[in-house]
């Protein structure tokens, strides 16, 4: 197999766990198109971790960081990824300084063409099934810290437990309730967002609503919203159509 022939979407996930199994389970039904081969790879650490390494290699471009330290098959050529998205947690307990390393990162990183398109799932991946029916998706929040995996495997209604047994219909409405979300988070209305919003401009609205005043996050993933970039707008249209 010739790789360097072929156009790549590139993914990079904090763990080797839960966002690859969410990334398996989603392709089942979008990213499909035959544009683009989707590679992954799981970085390993967090979201911190990646920021002191940026700053220790400011002269070497991210793509050949990564390539460097192995995680990238030496036959790709960043000429050959068209497109680069990462997936990581916010993990705020993680640092004091987070809140001032994650938005500089985000900064960093606001381009999937260029060095990469950073989305930030709050508290942590596990943030997508963290939904009851019975309660109002927009008023779900968490505090980021260890125990929240086991708080929302213990809280949230039994079909969304399980990535790898999630159906389209299961999917459309956790892309619908995640995106109604950022959108009531940024703009106060709990409905489908009429314009693409950027991740800065969530975590702006995080820290000031929630992390300075409660040390707390809406619980938001980043999985919906990337889908909300990738497909744009018409995203909505799609849904309608699976």
């Amino acid at each position: 197999m010739h790789l360097n022939k072929q156009t790549y979407n590139l993914f990079i996930f904090e763990g080797k766990n839960t966002e690859p199994q969410i990334f398996d389970s989603l392709k089942k039904y979008f990213l499909n198109e035959k544009e683009n081969e989707q590679i992954s790879i799981s970085y390993c650490n967090n979201i911190y971790h990646l920021a002191k390494e940026i700053h220790e290699n400011e002269y070497l471009e991210f793509f050949e960081l990564l390539k460097e330290k192995g995680k990238i098959d030496s036959a790709i050529n960043r000429d050959n990824v068209a497109r680069i998205y990462l997936i990581f947690d916010y993990d705020g307990h993680a640092d004091k300084q987070s809140s001032q390393k994650l938005q500089e990162m985000l900064s960093i990183f606001d381009n999937e063409t260029e060095q990469g398109l950073l989305y930030i799932s709050y508290p942590m991946g596990e943030a997508l099934k963290h939904i009851k029916d019975s309660v109002n998706f927009k008023d779900t929040w968490a505090i980021s810290e260890g125990k929240y995996k086991a708080l929302v495997s213990n809280s949230c209604d039994e079909k969304y437990k399980h990535f790898k047994k999630y159906t389209i219909d299961t999917w459309k409405h956790l892309i619908t309730q995640h995106s109604k979300k950022a959108n009531f988070l940024v703009n106060g209305k709990f409905e489908f967002p009429t314009y693409l919003i950027d991740q800065l401009t969530i975590f702006e609205h995080q820290k000031e609503k929630y992390i300075d005043k409660e040390g707390k996050v809406a619980v938001l993933s980043a999985f919906p919203l990337m889908l909300l970039d990738y497909y744009g707008l018409n995203l909505v249209n799609k849904l309608g159509e699976l």
